[in-house]
């Protein structure tokens, strides 16, 4: 069950928790179906925390993470050892996780030439 799951990014003294228990309110269960197949990306419209398909993936899509987001990493090298730490917060569940990366964007720089100079095609 995907409610039972913790997801938690971490890189040098920065930490998030990007997925926390979808679904879950406090009492009860969260998303209680299978699988994740998700882009988190803090500019998306709809949280992950919102998300439960009835069919697999129970969370799939580009979906944003739970607040602070990915905000703690901003300005990070992408150097070094970056750590996910998953955790099942229920009883007599086990599962696997396959694969997970990070998708880097660089920010956009508008200037073009910083000496004052532009080239001129016509």
């Amino acid at each position: 069950y995907v409610g039972d799951l913790k997801f938690t990014l971490s890189k040098d003294a920065a930490s998030s928790a990007v997925i926390d228990r979808p679904g879950y309110t406090g009492t009860g269960f969260g998303c209680s179906n299978n699988d994740i197949d998700v882009l988190l990306d803090d500019a998306a419209a709809s949280p992950v925390e919102d998300a439960c398909s009835a069919t697999p993936p129970a969370i799939g899509g580009t979906l944003s993470p739970n607040a602070p987001g990915l905000a703690p990493f901003a300005g990070l090298s992408l150097a070094g050892t970056w750590t996910l730490n998953v955790s099942d917060n229920a009883a007599s569940d086990t599962g696997t996780l396959t694969e997970w990366c990070l998708v880097p964007e660089l920010a956009v720089d508008d200037t073009i030439f910083a000496d004052g100079f532009e080239i001129i095609v016509r």
